[in-house]
């Protein structure tokens, strides 16, 4: 769930203005979902968990409910002793992100 009428009313800001920040968080979301796929792959759990955690910071503040939720997700299951699988997350948070790049032309 997006919740543009909140981030318009919070940000004081015009939907143009604001689908142009849905812009760079796709292409930050791409980037760091990739990174925390090749990092987990390389065993580097604190750096993926690093990506996880910006990427929810900036989902929460942009009101991208849905990329919030599941980022937070990751975030925990990676903060474990031994880390908490996290596939299907990272499958849901690009079909979240997906959702995020549909609304922006429509």
């Amino acid at each position: 769930m997006i919740n543009k009428k909140k981030a318009l009313d919070d940000f004081q800001i015009t939907e143009q203005e604001y689908d142009e920040m849905l812009v760079e968080f796709i292409a930050q979301a791409d980037e760091k979902i990739s990174g925390i796929e090749g990092l987990l792959c390389e065993g580097k759990v604190q750096e993926a968990e690093r990506h996880a955690h910006a990427l929810k910071g900036v989902a929460g503040n942009l009101r991208l409910d849905a990329c919030y939720s599941i980022a937070s997700t990751i975030d925990g299951a990676l903060k474990n002793s031994p880390p908490l699988p996290i596939e299907t997350h990272l499958v849901d948070l690009r079909k979240a992100v997906d959702e995020v790049r549909l609304s922006i032309h429509s």
